[in-house]
């Protein structure tokens, strides 16, 4: 509980529990009463698992952390929540690339979300936890020589095209709708003719710009996109789920609910 705003903004109470549901009765204590409780435990030697990569996600993804900003965006998107409403109901795998199909422009948004921990608010932390061993660190992942690279020369360019409600199609089906008009997309192709030109196939074209020589930005190769699915993560290759997964379902249901509510 805060009371004052700005430099005279301070704790005045610790919430402690609530009644029932979100909507029941909260209970907080009040700091002065716990002094001597909380500075003996402000005097402890930090834990061990601070920085690990299960504690960074769960900080992450709480407040107004990146990852949490990430997940309200996803909540906030008609697609994207509707892919979360839908995936929240799926116990295989078929059922959730249903979902994928059934909501095609909410997989830019849900990636961003589903990448987090591994790709952007712990990078360091979760480098070499389990969870996100083979996990995306350019939004889509790569499988061909112009795709891997993209993630090596035009990592920030790729992964905001990829979280990018049309550029997400875009990365692995560049002559899409949508595509050319597209500036996230635009902005990976640009970086691709200046960095991997050769990979990729591409030549400068009379404005500037950056003609195709037959090849994708990043996908196959062929004009194809190879989609693999674990667990919830999908991806062009394979991934490992990222450790704030988990919050995608809680999520979806947390959207039905508001909405019984409503």
């Amino acid at each position: 509980v805060l009371v004052g705003s700005g430099a005279s903004e301070r704790v005045l109470a610790v919430h402690s529990y609530v009644s029932g549901d979100c909507l029941g009765d909260g209970t907080s204590i009040r700091v002065s009463g716990e002094m001597g409780f909380i500075n003996s435990e402000l005097a402890k030697a930090l834990p061990s698992t601070l920085n690990s990569c299960s504690t960074c996600s769960s900080t992450a993804d709480s407040g107004n952390q990146v990852c949490a900003q990430r997940r309200f965006a996803c909540g906030a998107d008609t697609d994207c929540s509707a892919l979360l409403d839908c995936l929240s109901k799926c116990s295989g795998i078929s059922c959730q690339n249903n979902c994928r199909t059934k909501y095609p422009a909410g997989l830019g948004p849900f990636t961003a979300y589903q990448n987090c921990g591994c790709a952007e608010g712990c990078k360091a932390e979760c480098a070499s936890d389990n969870s996100c061993t083979g996990a995306a660190q350019c939004g889509i992942k790569a499988l061909d020589g112009c795709g891997k690279c993209g993630e090596g020369s035009c990592c920030t360019e790729r992964a905001a095209a990829s979280f990018d409600k049309v550029g997400f199609a875009c990365v692995t089906a560049p002559d899409g709708e949508g595509c050319a008009a597209n500036a996230p997309f635009q902005a990976y192709q640009a970086c691709l003719q200046k960095s991997c030109s050769a990979e990729c196939g591409l030549t400068p074209s009379s404005s500037g710009g950056a003609s195709s020589g037959g090849a994708s930005s990043g996908g196959n190769g062929d004009g194809t996109t190879t989609t693999t699915t674990t667990g919830c993560n999908t991806s062009g290759g394979s991934a490992s789920a990222s450790p704030v997964l988990g919050g995608l379902f809680a999520l979806g249901l947390l959207l039905k609910r508001r909405r019984r509510h409503a």
